[in-house]
């Protein structure tokens, strides 16, 4: 609610809720939605929830560098695959030490109990469609 305020936006908790959601509360991601809200008043929450992950979301460059990233090591782009599929069909997800590291340093996942998930639901929807 602070740093909404402090953009100067008027978003009710369910919105909040929903752009959190989204990012994983990772704090670059919520604050440059934050930014093009208030900057681009012609764009709505709505839209840029729905485009977030598509060539015309707001984060489109840092995911296709992300993408390109990943690509560049095939394993770890099949690690990411491999939660990806884990996360959308609810699976619990286990990889190697030097994989689940690897992409934790990239920001892209979180790791419970020797278990790994996407960090957020944008990388989810994004890599499930490009890996």
């Amino acid at each position: 609610m602070e740093l909404v305020e402090r953009h100067g936006l008027a978003l009710n908790p369910s919105d909040i809720k929903a752009l959190i959601s989204l990012v994983g509360g990772h704090p670059w991601l919520l604050t440059k939605a934050l930014s093009e809200l208030k900057n681009y008043q012609d764009t709505t929450l709505e839209e840029l929830l729905k485009q977030a992950h598509t060539p015309f979301g707001i984060y489109s460059n840092h995911l296709l560098n992300l993408l390109e990233k990943l690509k560049q090591y095939t394993e770890l782009a099949t690690a990411m695959k491999k939660v990806i599929n884990g996360a959308t069909n609810s699976v619990l997800v286990q990889l190697e030490p030097k994989q689940m590291s690897q992409l934790k340093r990239m920001g892209l996942v979180h790791i419970e109990d020797n278990n790994v998930k996407p960090s957020c639901e944008l990388y989810r929807l994004y890599f499930q469609e490009h890996l």
